[in-house]
């Protein structure tokens, strides 16, 4: 995963703010539902 984020930061610093903002919230999305994964887990 920090493998991808990284990737992710790269490619944000070419992008245009706007493109980048996209990205950022994709990241953020998949993030989120990593967390709510992991919190699903620990419930079971």
């Amino acid at each position: 995963m920090l493998a991808f984020s990284g990737i992710e930061a790269d490619h944000i610093n070419e992008n245009s703010s706007e493109q980048s903002e996209k990205i950022r919230a994709h990241v953020t999305k998949m993030l989120r539902k990593l967390i709510a994964l992991q919190s699903e887990k620990k419930i079971q």
